[in-house]
């Protein structure tokens, strides 16, 4: 794109270098990631211009520059801890607001329960409820924001590529992956810590959804001619891969 495409079709970032580096075990699985990224204070170059040469402003890059730079995954109870999750869970709280209602789900793992359970510690903080699906695979559960008028819901799993990766994955009230918008705004609550805890008497609500799949198989089976696939007489094939069953 040129500059006018990129500033229509979404924030401007300044130019960037960044240098990736990993250790990888005797298996090819990646046991630590490192990023290093240097860019240019926008705001600097701002000021620059306006008032005159600041070499202090030149010393610390613009927190805008690299939003968006830390992978949407670490290394599972290494860089993805508890108290990381906890964090993690109070800033989409805030960036839901207080009295929201929120569904949370994980996959079938130890790691991913325990890091679901930082996720919900977090979220009650800041006054966020919770309709917690437990362990229940991606689809139902993004169905369940909707079944249930949820403000938005985050499922932990583990990549499947990479097992030893922890994946946090946010939706909006719809069921579908938060806009890069959204993700950056949390990102900026996160990293500034802006998210206030509330009174105990006004701690979120943990609940638990009921029903989940059977509200999803009834949503699903009427939005498909049942009677038009009989008449074909097709015979399914069926992949277990990383579900429950598998």
């Amino acid at each position: 794109w040129s500059r006018i495409e990129e500033s229509l079709h979404d924030s401007h970032r300044p130019p960037a270098r960044a240098v990736l580096s990993a250790r990888l075990a005797p298996g090819g699985v990646v046991t630590a990631w490192r990023a290093r990224i240097a860019a240019p204070s926008t705001q600097a170059e701002v000021m620059d211009r306006i008032g005159g040469d600041r070499p202090a402003a030149r010393a610390h890059p613009h927190p805008a520059a690299v939003a968006g730079a830390d992978p949407p995954y670490g290394i599972a109870n290494v860089e993805m801890t508890p108290d990381f999750a906890t964090k993690l869970g109070a800033s989409y709280g805030a960036f839901l607001k207080k009295g929201s209602t929120v569904i949370t789900s994980r996959d079938a793992t130890l790691v991913c329960r325990m890091l679901k359970r930082g996720l919900l510690a977090g979220l009650v903080s800041v006054g966020v409820n919770v309709l917690d699906d437990e362990n229940m695979p991606l689809p139902l559960s993004r169905h369940s924001i909707r079944a249930n008028s949820a403000a938005g819901g985050m499922h932990v799993r583990l990549t499947p590529e990479l097992p030893n990766l922890a994946s946090i994955e946010f939706f909006d009230k719809n069921g579908i992956y938060l806009s890069t918008n959204g993700q950056r705004k949390i990102e900026t609550i996160f990293y500034r810590e802006d998210f206030g805890r509330t009174p105990a008497d006004e701690v979120g609500e943990i609940n638990y959804t009921a029903r989940v799949v059977e509200r999803y198989s009834h949503d699903f089976f009427r939005q498909i001619n049942t009677e038009a696939i009989k008449k074909r007489n097709l015979r399914p094939v069926v992949d277990y891969g990383y579900s429950r069953i598998s």
